[in-house]
């Protein structure tokens, strides 16, 4: 029997989660610069309509079960776009974001620069990420 992928909630949390402040030495705030054009297949919704066996709920707002059958459509269009370099697809979690999943082996290499990156562990970056998790109501330790 095959498997319908569709939407899904995810389930509530059971109680606060933990975030580990000192783990914020470890990570950085960068911003990236792509080459000057990425030739993308686009999987943003108002191009999935060309495929008419295919919607936005199957692709983008499925269930982790139905990963699979997502990784197959990254997969054909990696195989049947020779030229593209890139996926181009709304986030799952904000419609106006968009996302890119680059295919590195079709890219210059280096295939991006990193311009500024900041430390999350001081300054403005720090207060802002625990001015999130706060607001999350996550326990600090």
């Amino acid at each position: 029997m095959a498997r319908r992928c569709t939407p899904t909630t995810r389930p509530a949390r059971r109680g606060p989660g933990l975030f580990e402040v000192d783990a914020l030495r470890h990570h950085r705030l960068a911003t990236v610069k792509l080459p000057p054009r990425v030739r993308c297949v686009s999987l943003h919704s108002k191009d999935l309509q060309r495929l008419q066996s295919l919607t936005r709920a199957q692709l983008i707002d499925s269930a982790p079960v139905c990963y699979p059958e997502t990784r197959a459509w990254a997969q054909a269009a990696f195989l049947q776009r020779p030229a593209a370099q890139a996926i181009a697809y709304t986030s799952r979690r904000d419609d106006s974001a968009r996302c890119l999943m680059l295919f590195e082996q079709r890219l210059p290499d280096p295939p991006l620069h990193v311009v500024p990156e900041e430390r999350l562990s001081i300054g403005p970056r720090r207060s802002e990420v625990m001015a999130l998790v706060r607001s999350l109501r996550l326990r600090e330790i």
